[in-house]
C-alpha cells in the first residue's frame, strides 16, 4: 500500500496541532463554567488545560479566580503567583497581581501596605519562632518575619537556631507581589539542652487547636469549622456544659484563618497564630443574627428620630432668629436635647448591628482568651 507524502504532512500536523486545539477547548471551557458560576465543573476543565499545556499562564489565572470564589485563598495564592511567574510581562499582570493580594489578605497573612510596582517583597514563617534568617549572606531578623522589600530574582535563604538542623533554601522572588516563605525546622537529634539531649520542637502538623463557644453543646450540632477555607473534621473537645462544649483539630504551626460556623449565628472568623508547646485555646464569641438584626434596625429607627429632633431644633432657633419667643427656645432645647440621646443610641445599635464582612481580611486573635485587651474584635464591644 502506497501512502503519499502529502498524507503524511497532513497526518502529523493534524496530530500535532490536536493538543493545542484540546487545551483552547479545555481552557475555554472552564472560563465558561467560571463565568456561569459552576466553580467545580470550571476548575475541572482549567486543570486539563493546566495538564496539557503546563507553560499556559490563563489556566493558572482562572484556578486562581476560582479558588477565591471557593474560599480556597491559599490556593488561589499558589496559582495567582504561577500565573504571573510564567508571564510577568501579561496585559493582565495588574489583574492577577491584585487577585493574589486579595486571595493572599483573606489568608490571613501579613499585610504590606506599600505599593511594590515593578519591585518586591518577602516574608518568612516557620515552626519555630526566633530562627535566624540570612539571606544572600545578610542577617534580616528572626522568624516570624513581616513582609519587607527585596530585589526581584533567586535570593539564598538560610534559617539557624539552636537545637534545629538549619535549613538553607533558594526561593524565586515574583516582581509585583508578597512571597510568603514558610519553613520547616527539624529538630537535631544531636543538640545540647535538655535532659535527653534533644531540643523541643513540634512538627507543623501536630498542634491542636480547641475552640469553646459561648454556646451550649446542644447549639453547636450541625455546626462547621473552617481552618483556611476548608471545612474541618472535628470532635466534641470536652463533654457538655455551657463553656465546655466546643472542638479540636490539629493543624499546622503558623497562622490560619479559623472559621466557625453555627446554625442561626453570625460566623466568627479571626486569624490565630498556632505555636508549638502552647495551649492553642480560643473562646469564639457567637452571635445570634436574628438579634443583632433586630439591634440594627432599632438603630437605624433611632438615628433617623435623632436626625428629624435635629431637624425639628433647627426650625425653633429659626424661629427665634425670626422672633424671640419664649417657646421657641423651650422648643429648641428640648429638641437638641432628644436629638443628642437619639443619635447617640442609634449609632451605638449600629454598631452593636453590624454585619460581618467576610469579604474582608479577618481581625487577629493575638492571644487566647478572647475577652483579653491585645484580642481585635472590630468594632463590636
Amino acid at each position: 500500500m502506497r501512502v503519499s507524502l502529502f498524507t503524511v504532512l497532513l497526518v502529523a500536523q493534524t496530530a500535532a496541532a490536536q493538543p493545542g486545539t484540546e487545551v483552547t477547548r479545555e481552557f475555554q471551557a472552564g472560563v465558561d463554567a467560571f463565568r456561569l458560576g459552576k466553580h467545580d465543573e470550571a476548575r475541572a476543565h482549567l486543570e486539563r488545560a493546566k495538564q496539557l499545556d503546563p507553560k499556559l499562564p490563563g489556566p493558572n489565572r482562572f484556578l486562581a479566580a476560582v479558588a477565591q470564589a471557593q474560599g480556597r485563598f491559599a490556593d488561589c495564592v499558589t496559582a495567582a503567583r504561577t500565573a504571573i511567574e510564567l508571564n510577568p510581562a501579561s496585559a493582565e499582570i495588574a489583574d492577577t497581581r491584585k487577585l493574589h493580594d486579595d486571595c493572599r489578605r483573606s489568608a490571613g497573612r501579613p499585610s504590606y501596605s506599600a505599593e511594590l510596582g515593578d519591585k518586591a517583597a518577602i516574608g518568612i514563617t516557620a515552626n519555630v519562632s526566633g530562627a535566624t534568617v540570612t539571606i544572600d549572606n545578610l542577617v534580616y531578623g528572626a522568624t516570624p518575619i513581616e513582609p519587607r522589600p527585596i530585589t526581584p530574582g533567586s535570593h539564598h535563604v538560610e534559617l539557624a537556631k539552636p537545637g534545629y538542623r538549619p535549613r538553607q533554601l533558594t526561593v524565586n522572588v515574583v516582581p509585583g507581589v508578597v512571597t510568603d516563605l514558610e519553613v520547616d525546622m527539624e529538630v537535631d537529634p544531636d543538640a545540647v539542652g535538655t535532659p535527653d539531649g534533644t531540643a523541643k520542637a513540634v512538627p507543623r502538623e501536630a498542634q491542636p487547636v480547641t475552640l469553646n463557644p459561648n454556646l451550649p453543646t446542644a447549639r453547636l450540632f450541625g455546626a462547621e469549622l473552617l481552618i483556611d477555607g476548608e471545612v474541618m473534621k472535628h470532635a466534641a473537645a470536652d463533654g457538655v456544659g455551657y463553656k465546655r462544649g466546643g472542638f479540636q483539630v490539629r493543624v499546622p504551626a503558623g497562622m490560619h484563618v479559623v472559621e466557625l460556623r453555627v446554625p442561626d449565628m453570625d460566623p466568627w472568623r479571626r486569624r490565630v497564630i498556632v505555636e508549638a508547646d502552647r495551649e492553642n485555646a480560643y473562646f469564639p464569641t457567637l452571635v445570634d443574627t436574628a438579634a443583632r438584626e433586630r439591634t440594627r434596625a432599632r438603630g437605624m429607627w433611632f438615628t433617623a428620630a435623632g436626625l428629624g429632633f435635629a431637624l425639628a431644633g433647627g426650625v425653633a432657633v429659626y424661629q427665634i432668629m425670626q422672633d424671640d419667643r419664649r417657646l421657641w427656645k423651650g422648643l429648641a432645647g428640648t429638641a437638641f436635647g432628644l436629638s443628642a440621646v437619639t443619635l447617640g443610641v442609634g449609632i451605638w445599635a449600629l454598631v452593636r448591628g453590624q454585619r460581618p464582612d467576610l469579604r474582608a481580611p479577618p481581625p487577629l486573635a493575638a492571644i487566647s482568651n478572647e475577652g483579653g485587651v491585645i484580642t481585635t474584635t472590630g468594632l463590636r464591644f
